[in-house]
């Protein structure tokens, strides 16, 4: 029997998330404003890194140089199906 099957006949999931991580300019920032919205805690917080945990779940924040955050709508993309 596989392990996906004795998932399955337990209930449980065969995986859980645990973390995701998010490219971002300012890490501290993001983690901040995601604790907020979520109302979650930051657990971690620095120039370059930043994290909130709740509900079995971790957010983190790297930060890259020069990144630049998408714009919304796309306007550029919107013009080629049009």
């Amino acid at each position: 029997m596989s392990h996906i099957n004795v998932a399955r006949e337990s209930g449980a999931p065969p995986a859980e998330l645990s973390l995701v991580n998010i490219d971002t300019a300012n890490p501290a920032a993001s983690a901040q404003f995601y604790a907020t919205a979520l109302g979650w805690e930051v657990t971690y917080s620095d120039d370059n890194y930043g994290m909130v945990q709740g509900n079995g779940t971790t957010i983190g924040f790297g930060r890259i140089e020069g990144f630049q955050p998408p714009s919304w709508p796309d306007e550029q993309d919107r013009k080629s199906v049009v």
